[in-house]
Order: C-alpha cells, then sequence, then structure tokens
C-alpha cells in the first residue's frame, strides 16, 4: 500500500485528484496517443466503414437533451468513463485480472488517464476517495465479463447481431476485432456520448465498422431507433443493457423491453443488470449505497429505478421473455471472485440478468 510522508498530504492529495477527477480540469496526460488520422486512411479501409443517424421523427436534435433527462445537456455521461477508468485500472493494479480491457484507457479523458496510470493516485482513488464503492467497482467487471461470455456462446448458436444498448465507452469493437466479420454491431446511446466516443476511436485512428443509433431511452423508443436497415427484425440478436438502467424512468425501462420483443427475432437474447432498493440491504450495506446515491447525483445522473427481482421477472415474462439465469450477488461473488486475495467482491444490491425472447411474443412480419 503506498504510503506518503504524512496523513495530512495524503488528505490533501485525495481531495484535489476527487476534485480534479469531478471538474476535468486537470492538465492533460503526459502519454498521447498519435495515431494516423482515420480520415487520412484510403476509402477501401474496412475501418472506416461508419454508419451514424439522426433521431427518429419527433425525437431531439444531436445533443439536445430534454429537460427531464438525468444527463446534463450536451454532456456525454461522466459515469460512462468512470467505468472506462475502472475497467483500465483492474487491468493494471487488479489480479487476477477478471475482465481484460486494454483499450478502455483510451476511452478516458485526460484527468482519468492521468489517474489510472498512477498506481499512487488510483489508489487514493480507490481505497481513499471511493473505497465504499469496491462492490460497484467488481459488479461493473462481472457484468462485462458475464456479457460477453454469453454472447460469445450465442455467437456459436448463429447469432449474427449484436446490439449494445447505453454502449457509453464500451470497447468489443477494438478487443474482439474478429467479430468484425461474424456480427453486425449496433450501438445504441445518447449522441452527446457517441460523439465522444467517436472521436475517441478516431484520435487512435480505427473507426470499426458499426452502427451507431443514436436514443434518448426517456423520449424515443428502441423500436423507433431500430426501425431501419441494417438492422433486420428477421434475424436473432443478442442485446447487452448494462449499467443503465437504475438511471431510468421505470416506464423507460419496460418501454425498451417491449421494444426490443418488437423488433427483435424470436429467439433473440439479452444480459442486462439491475439494482434492488437499498432499503432491502441490511443497515451497513444501505449507507453504502447511500454513497453511491451521491456520488451518481454529484455526476448530474441520479439513480432513479430499483427493481424487487421476482416483480421484475414477472414484468418480462408477461412482456415475452424467459429467464435464463437471474443472477443474484452472492452467486456473483461465488462465480467469479472466489479465492481473491484482494477485498474484490461485488455490490450487495446488485444483479445481473440473462432473458431469451420466446416464440410466441413476437409480433408477426
Amino acid at each position: 500500500m503506498p504510503t506518503g510522508n504524512s496523513a495530512t498530504m495524503r488528505g490533501r492529495a485525495t481531495s484535489s485528484i476527487a476534485s480534479w477527477l469531478a471538474t476535468g480540469t486537470i492538465p492533460a496526460s503526459p502519454r498521447r496517443i498519435s495515431p494516423r488520422s482515420a480520415a487520412s486512411r484510403p476509402p477501401s479501409d474496412p475501418l472506416r466503414t461508419l454508419s451514424t443517424r439522426s433521431p427518429a421523427p419527433g425525437g431531439d436534435p444531436p445533443g439536445a437533451l430534454p429537460s427531464s433527462s438525468a444527463m446534463k445537456a450536451g454532456k456525454a455521461s461522466r459515469t460512462a468513463e468512470v467505468v472506462a477508468a475502472i475497467r483500465a485500472a483492474h487491468r493494471s493494479y487488479e489480479k487476477p485480472v477478471l475482465f481484460d480491457d486494454p483499450f478502455a484507457i483510451e476511452m478516458t479523458s485526460p484527468p482519468w488517464r492521468l489517474a489510472c496510470r498512477s498506481r499512487f493516485l488510483y489508489w487514493l482513488l480507490a481505497e481513499r476517495c471511493f473505497g465504499d464503492l469496491k462492490g460497484v467497482r467488481a459488479h461493473i467487471l462481472a457484468r462485462s465479463r458475464f456479457a460477453e461470455e454469453r454472447l460469445f456462446e450465442a455467437v456459436s448458436r448463429g447469432v449474427r447481431q449484436y446490439v449494445v444498448l447505453a454502449a457509453g465507452f464500451d470497447t468489443f469493437l477494438l478487443r474482439r476485432p474478429a467479430a468484425w466479420s461474424e456480427l453486425a454491431i449496433f450501438e445504441v446511446d445518447h449522441p452527446a456520448t457517441q460523439r465522444v466516443k467517436i472521436a475517441r476511436l478516431e484520435r487512435l485512428g480505427t473507426l470499426p465498422p458499426v452502427t451507431f443509433v443514436p436514443i434518448d431511452f426517456e423520449r424515443q423508443t428502441l423500436g423507433e431507433a431500430l426501425a431501419q436497415p441494417p438492422f433486420s427484425s428477421e434475424l436473432p440478436t443478442f442485446c447487452s443493457w448494462l449499467g443503465a438502467i437504475p438511471y431510468l424512468s421505470r416506464e423507460a425501462v419496460f418501454e425498451t423491453f417491449s421494444g426490443i420483443a418488437a423488433v427483435c427475432a424470436p429467439g433473440s437474447e439479452i444480459v442486462f443488470d439491475y439494482g434492488v432498493s437499498p432499503e432491502r440491504l441490511d443497515p451497513a450495506l444501505q449507507r453504502r449505497a447511500q454513497r453511491l446515491l451521491r456520488f451518481t447525483a454529484r455526476r448530474g445522473e441520479p439513480l432513479r429505478t430499483f427493481f424487487d427481482p421476482e416483480e421484475l421477472m414477472e414484468r418480462l415474462d408477461a412482456i415475452g421473455f424467459s429467464m435464463i439465469e437471474n443472477l443474484s450477488p452472492e452467486v456473483i461473488d461465488r462465480r467469479y471472485f472466489t479465492g481473491r486475495a484482494d477485498g474484490l467482491r461485488p455490490s450487495p444490491g446488485g444483479w445481473i440478468a440473462h432473458c431469451r425472447l420466446r416464440e410466441a411474443m413476437h409480433p408477426a412480419h
């Protein structure tokens, strides 16, 4: 564990780093990649195959947000950046690696990049600033690992479409270039976050063949967003929806599930995560949950929606989904964290689920 010259120095450093990361006013990282510009690639280069769409009719123009949105107008998701930083730091400092993401560091902003490249700064953040959120970090890693395990199983069964809902700064396309020829990939997210992500991909000189589908989940339906080619409702699809449900209204959550049922072929699958209400937790764990609520609220993206697992499964069954797995925190812990010596354990309030769309509920084409 790193040590400083005094407790006072450590306390001041902790406060300063937390402030820098909250405001983004920190000098750029001294290490910077200078890739060949994507625009300079020859037209035949498959990495330039990038499709973007305008919002569905009646939706907001790119970058505009309704007043009901939890995100700040025109700004990329700040919690999505935190998630990328967690993946990056995990690869460098936590062993064994549960989810290996060598590109996460390049999806972060300069303040987070600097913090993730310094063991001392990482320790200050992970243990001193946000020590109560260690379970959340573990949950983030576990849900990504679980989702991609299920994706690869689906591909082995012939699934050829992959929809990443609330994609944030996910790096599947960079980590798995072999999938470019196997899957039609769609990243569905808020246009402000997508613009930042595209800019960072361009900085790396890489624009993978992906269709970016802009959406505000509170104002548009998934059916509207995916209603046009190249998405095909005739093909079984694998969807992942990670780290988004708690930020949405209940209405938007179930509208999205209904949209998946409406536009995806029978046999399509989805992996998603959700949280139970803090009131269901023990008092000591409730205090940690309140810390998470404050953390996200300060970043302009408050947690809004929690579910009882049985109630959620009943609602999804009525929409047309059959449950394959619904992993409690205890099951997640046994599956992915047994034998770890670093104290990394999943959040007691986070669940991960895997469902399949039934034949009978899919509307006729």
